[in-house]
């Protein structure tokens, strides 16, 4: 009886060690990466036109990996923005820029980016956005009901593009602007393309099993 005992006051005290040493090689681990999971890091930049003009006041969405949103920050007058975010990990970035005279439409071209951090690093990430306009999509049910940004890409699964005079696909982001009944929610923005201005163009929109095209110019 009293060698049982022993023996598992021996097994006892074997696995105590073997979690204190296993502890222990994660947390060497760890160093030898760069930093704990834990960790924070700095995300900084610049966002600027392309003439490298800063841009004030433009919106800088940060999300993790599953698009979960991290931080939204505003630009200062000279375009810069900075944040601190746990280190290790994915990033996704949305920077957005609207008129000075109109906060519901687009003065550029959003553009994002994936990024992954590590340590703890300060990591730049700038910005170089290219002027854009803004078409807004007023889509309209059976009833006579505009179609809210999240109705309006389940009807056409999202099937929206634009295309230059010649039929050939041009640089444009389909987006939502926000108007006074939004609230500044994504899913009841209005459906809206930006695109380059000083041209015209032919929009595309698959709802159900047919193509409707409109065309549509815009001028600065």
């Amino acid at each position: 009886m009293a060698k049982a005992s022993n023996l598992l006051g021996w097994l006892a005290c074997l696995t105590v060690i073997v979690i204190l040493v296993t502890a222990l090689l994660m947390a060497l681990a760890g160093e030898a990466y760069g930093a704990s999971p834990q960790s924070q890091c700095r995300l900084y930049g610049e966002v600027r036109d392309t003439q490298n003009r800063p841009i004030a006041n433009s919106i800088v969405h940060i999300s993790d990996h599953n698009f979960t949103p991290v931080a939204q920050l505003t630009t200062d007058s000279s375009g810069s923005y900075e944040v601190s975010v746990l280190g290790n990990a994915e990033y996704n970035f949305y920077v957005a820029a609207h008129s000075h005279t109109d906060s519901y439409s687009f003065a550029y071209i959003p553009e994002t980016r994936r990024l992954t951090v590590y340590g703890t690093n300060r990591v730049k990430v700038d910005f170089s956005l290219k002027p854009g306009g803004t078409v807004a999509i007023n889509a309209f049910d059976e009833e006579g009901r505009l179609l809210r940004n999240k109705e309006f890409r389940l009807v056409t699964n999202q099937k929206v593009f634009a295309t230059d005079l010649n039929s050939l696909p041009t640089y444009h982001y389909f987006d939502a602007i926000h108007d006074g009944n939004s609230n500044w929610q994504w899913e009841q923005a209005i459906p809206a393309f930006v695109i380059p201005p000083d041209a015209t163009y032919k929009f595309y929109f698959s709802m159900g099993s047919a193509w409707l095209r409109e065309n549509s110019s815009l001028c600065r």
